[in-house]
This record gives structure tokens, C-alpha cells and sequence, in this order.
């Protein structure tokens, strides 16, 4: 399959350069490298969701079972999230929601 898209002339100056240094062979390598990185940050991404998601759910059953609840996400928790922008972003949107979640915010 073949997809054609523009680039600007940024880019394609940087595509260039990459394939003139000899770490690519060609264009379309130093693309797939590109998408390559974006797949692995989106994953990332998803992970660090998950255990943000994760973390408001055993606050949420904390809370429902009169547990006493100091806001703290665990340490453990702290080391296995990674957070990017976008993770940032939805971590606010969830922040607006559930204020309990400011604390996985801090870890970031």
C-alpha cells in the first residue's frame, strides 16, 4: 500500500539530512523509524492511563468501603508511570473529575 502525504520543507530538510549521515538508507527508512517512535510513545501512553485509571479505581473502592484515604498514590505507583503531554492533558481532564487524582499528577 501506498500512502502519500506532504511534508514541510523542516521535514524534509531533517528526512534528508538523516539519509545523507548514513543512518538511513532511504526516506522511506527514516519514516518508518518515525512511526516506529510514535507506536512505542502511544503505548506508553496507554500504559500510563491504565495505571492512572487504575489508581482512581482503588481510591474510588477506598472510599466506598470507609477506608481512610490520605490522597497518597503509593510509591510503587509512582515509578511504573511515565507521563508525556498528552498524559498530562487527560490527567487534568480527569483531575476536573475527580480531584483525588491530583496526587498521580505530582508523580509525573
Amino acid at each position: 500500500m501506498v500512502i502519500r502525504f506532504a511534508l514541510s520543507q523542516e521535514q524534509l530538510a531533517l528526512v534528508d539530512r538523516l539519509v545523507a549521515s548514513g543512518r538511513y538508507e532511504a526516506q522511506e527508512s527514516v519514516i518508518g523509524a518515525a512511526l516506529g517512535l510514535l507506536e512505542m510513545r502511544e503505548r506508553e501512553r496507554l500504559v500510563s492511563l491504565a495505571a492512572l485509571h487504575d489508581a482512581l479505581a482503588a481510591e474510588d473502592d477506598a472510599e466506598d468501603h470507609g477506608e481512610d484515604e490520605d490522597g497518597e498514590i503509593p510509591a510503587a505507583d509512582h515509578e511504573a508511570v511515565s507521563c508525556d503531554g498528552a498524559v498530562l492533558d487527560e490527567i487534568e481532564r480527569l483531575i476536573a473529575a475527580h480531584p483525588g487524582a491530583s496526587a498521580l499528577k505530582e508523580a509525573c
